[in-house]
């Protein structure tokens, strides 16, 4: 072993050599005996392994590589037991600066001196430091032989093709911006764009000034009169590489009107999730990320960044964000457990990584480079206490690095997993041998206490790979590697393009980054910790162009942070400017040309504007799989942005869709069976789902216009019948989900007439009065008023629902939570709805009074 090799305290364990090996072939040992190593124990701190090594002073310069220090203060992120507000009081006490909350989460610098206190704060569960994020990628060589752009076709084409007399990315003329532009007459203007990255101006000396006055930004000087400046919510300088200005330089490239809002999010989940809030809340329409991947992000589960990006999607907000540049680096299985416990019988049990019914394997060989570092990011299928606030995981496992001699040089485990409720652990190992021969370790997993987990997950940074030679494959290597927020069911994920690799550049069809990550990772536990069925969604959505020109960005020549004028060029193009590799410059191309398209249809949802984009891509190949793969795939979903054509469709509807009415009719036997109609007042087929509130009962039909019927069963509790209350639902012309409802009517045919007098809203009542009712047995409802709001919570239009007992008007106030009167109106005495428009207030609890006659009743209204 070389001795000259930094140990990372916090992770590495004391070992001696072990004599119990098998030789095979090299990079393929087998593992047997036990490895007599003396390992720390588990402890049952509220802080993590790294925070207690700092504040215990061990190892600073060795946590300083993998951790965001500035000054006195470390970057962590805290789950909480409670309230946010207790929470930040106590925090203040300690010197902490806070950077973002959400939901059970919040992040800052909190001071190395006070780490200690943590301990014994009682509003925070659990504590852990914020790693470095990766930087983007730069691919040796350019990209893949053979699929080489003509040089000629060099920065020119695309600067004579743009309004602008600085740099211009060369992605504008791949994708075909430049011509939509010049066709529909749109720049974006008016759809503002939010970005959460890294930071937008740590350095002064490349000033922005440069940007303003040749058309690089918006801003004062821009001479083409974008002159206003980019709405900075917060640009926080802890390392932060201004990745921000050069997204923002091509999102200014492709719609060059739009304005913007910056907000810096590159340190945590939460900090990143109160960004979207933040972005939402001034107004921005198209918002983006190009956060890699947060390293504590569930791989299994929908986390907090997950949360709020489908919240903003709800609030017609555009989402965007990076299907990460980490390619294929992942290992992905079920945990195959095993009797082998190679550092002793009270430690634990080792994972088998071979395939059922070959040699066991506990040994997984990885190459980590003379000079490289490695990233483990570990995980498994349980619930993280982050995401709902439940301690859940049932398991503890670890995961040790040795080396060739089989000594532990790294250690990820020292944290009890099943006290923290986080079922994740990380490893980092930085490799600072000299001898290239010294590159080959091994990773081992082990059960330290609890069930076996369902599925194991690890993702591991770019320096490291996978070591293939080996006497039988290793299922579950080279797996997807996409994985957290870019998984999100609401974001559209943008894979990467070399910009000299597509159809503009005379290569058809597209070529796929190799660094761009594969999608396909299994989702198999909802947001409150159940195990749902899995499933595999469809990411990433589109690839966009990288490899492009910026005024200033290359991260690959950023030595100790200190930029070098004009490097990082590449001989594809003919300019000595510095190219901008990755996903995030991908994604930047996509939020222009949806700025675009926005512009021109201001009626667009997330949706359409989704579907605009995968159906006009230009299909492309997953050169990792046999045969070309037409239509959707997992490395390159559904192909390569076409700017022209998606702007082309993006047009205001011609006809409009009329609102459809839902009716209760009569019935032969109202015990049992309600009778509905459905009114379609267009000229053409809609396409209706429905549903009985408070059954599984629910299905889609085709409604032709005029009138169609509908049967729903009678709901009961026990023999107590319960109202009969359908939903009807359906797209409009901006395909805005619409509703209706009714009560099921009471009324025998030929015998009554069909009217509120026997209408299940008698039977309804309010709340108290049904749960009344259900606890006695029996109907005492009776004729109570009814004032209800759904849907709540809402991100705009509540709809209030009124079947009041007295004839007369009926009062209704919207209040703030303070008090204060919003809106007022009084309406005629009907049993029908009301909607009360929320869309114009910000997000938070607002109050809705309802009076009539002698009824008076208050709902809380909750507004996302």
């Amino acid at each position: 072993m070389n001795n000259s090799l930094p140990r990372l305290a916090f992770l590495a364990v004391l070992s001696i050599p072990f004599t119990f090996l098998q030789a095979q072939i090299v990079g393929d040992p087998s593992l047997t005996g036990v490895l007599p190593t003396r390992l720390p124990t588990k402890s049952p701190s509220k802080l993590s392994a790294e925070l207690r090594s700092l504040y215990q002073h061990r190892d600073v310069e060795a946590l300083t590589r993998l951790l965001q220090i500035s000054g006195d203060k470390v970057l962590v992120e805290m789950s909480m037991t409670g309230d946010v507000q207790a929470t930040r009081a106590e925090l203040a006490t300690m010197g902490f600066k806070e950077l973002g909350a959400f939901e059970r989460l919040i992040s800052g610098l909190m001071p190395i001196g006070a780490l200690r206190r943590l301990e014994t704060a009682r509003t925070i569960a659990f504590a852990r430091a914020v790693y470095k994020p990766v930087r983007p990628g730069h691919p040796a060589g350019g990209g893949q032989s053979g699929q080489q752009r003509p040089v000629a076709q060099g920065i020119a084409a695309a600067a004579a093709s743009v309004d602008s007399t600085g740099v211009v990315s060369q992605g504008d003329t791949a994708i075909g911006s430049y011509k939509a532009r010049q066709q529909y007459k749109v720049d974006g203007k008016g759809v503002k764009i939010g970005l959460i990255s890294d930071s937008y101006f740590n350095f002064p000396s490349l000033g922005l000034d440069s940007a303003y006055v040749h058309g690089e930004l918006p801003g004062r000087g821009n001479p083409f009169g974008d002159t206003i400046d980019i709405q900075n919510l917060g640009d926080f300088d802890l390392e932060g590489f201004d990745q921000g200005r050069a997204i923002m330089e091509v999102v200014h490239d492709v719609a060059p009107g739009a304005p913007l809002a910056f907000y810096s999010g590159f340190f945590s989940q939460s900090n990143i999730a109160a960004g979207i809030r933040k972005l939402a809340d001034a107004g921005c329409k198209i918002i983006g990320d190009n956060e890699v991947m947060v390293w504590e992000e569930p791989f299994f589960q929908d986390g907090v960044v997950s949360k709020a990006i489908n919240q903003a999607k709800a609030a017609g907000i555009t989402y965007f964000t990076v299907a990460a540049d980490y390619g294929l680096n992942a290992y992905e299985s079920e945990y195959r457990p095993s009797a082998y416990a190679p550092f002793g019988d009270s430690i634990g049990t080792a994972h088998n990584f071979s395939a059922p019914g070959t040699n066991p394997r506990y040994l997984q060989p990885i190459v980590v480079p003379k000079k490289g570092y490695l990233g483990i990011f570990f995980q498994w299928d349980q619930n993280s206490y982050s995401v709902n606030g439940v301690r859940s995981v049932t398991t503890d496992l670890d995961i040790f690095l040795l080396d060739k001699n089989m000594q532990s040089v790294g250690f990820g485990g020292q944290d009890n997993n099943i006290a923290n409720g986080e079922p994740r652990e990380t490893l980092g190992y930085a490799n600072d041998t000299d001898d290239p021969n010294d590159t080959t370790f091994y990773l081992v997993i082990i059960k330290r206490a609890g069930t076996d987990p369902g599925r194991i997950k690890y993702i591991i940074n770019q320096d490291a790979k996978f070591y293939q030679q080996t006497d039988n494959p290793i299922p579950g290597l080279f797996a997807p590697a996409l994985a957290g927020h870019a998984n999100a069911e609401g974001a559209i994920t943008v894979g990467s393009a070399y910009y000299y690799n597509t159809p503009a550049y005379g290569v058809s069809p597209p070529v796929i980054d190799s660094i761009s990550s594969k999608a396909g990772s299994i989702i198999d536990l909802d947001t409150l910790g159940n195990h749902i069925a899995p499933q595999t969604r469809h990411k990433p959505d589109v690839v966009g162009p990288d490899a492009v020109n910026t005024s200033f960005f290359d991260p690959t020549d950023l030595v100790g942070y200190d930029y070098p004028a004009r490097k990082g060029d590449i001989p594809q193009d003919a300019d000595d400017l510095p190219n901008y590799f990755g996903t995030a410059a991908a994604m930047a191309h996509a939020m222009g040309t949806a700025a675009l398209m926005m512009q021109r249809d201001s009626s667009l949802t997330p949706d359409r504007i989704k579907s605009i984009l995968t159906s006009t891509a230009v299909d492309m190949d997953d050169p990792r799989t046999d045969g070309f793969d037409k239509g959707f795939d997992y490395a390159t979903g559904y192909g390569f942005i076409d700017a022209y054509k998606a702007v082309g469709q993006a047009t205001p509807p011609t006809t409009f869709i009329q609102d459809l009415n839902l009716k209760p009719l009569c019935t032969s036997d109202a015990a049992h069976i309600r009778h509905w109609e459905i009114i379609n007042p267009n000229s053409s087929d809609i396409e209706v789902g429905w549903y009985l509130i408070g059954t599984n009962e629910h299905g889609k039909i085709t409604v032709s216009p005029g009138d169609t019927s509908l049967t729903t069963d009678v709901p009961y509790f026990g023999n107590v019948l319960l109202p009969s209350l359908v939903v009807i639902y359906w797209k409009n012309s901006f395909d805005r989900t619409r509703i209706d409802l009714a009560f099921g009517s009471r009324a025998v045919c030929g015998q009554e007439q069909v009217s509120s007098a026997n209408s299940d809203e008698l039977i309804a009542g309010n709340l108290l009065s049904v749960a009344a009712a259900l606890r006695n047995g029996t109907n005492t409802a009776g004729t109570a008023n009814v004032a209800e709001v759904s849907p709540n919570p809402s991100f705009g239009v509540f709809r209030l629902y009124l079947s009041p007992d007295a004839s007369q008007q009926t009062y209704i106030g919207l209040y703030s939570a303070d008090g204060k009167q919003l809106q007022a109106r009084v309406v005629g005495q009907s049993a029908g709805y009301v909607d009360i428009d929320a869309s114009g207030y910000s997000p938070g609890v607002y109050y809705l009074k309802v009076q009539n006659g002698g009824f008076t009743k208050t709902l809380k209204l909750v507004k996302n």
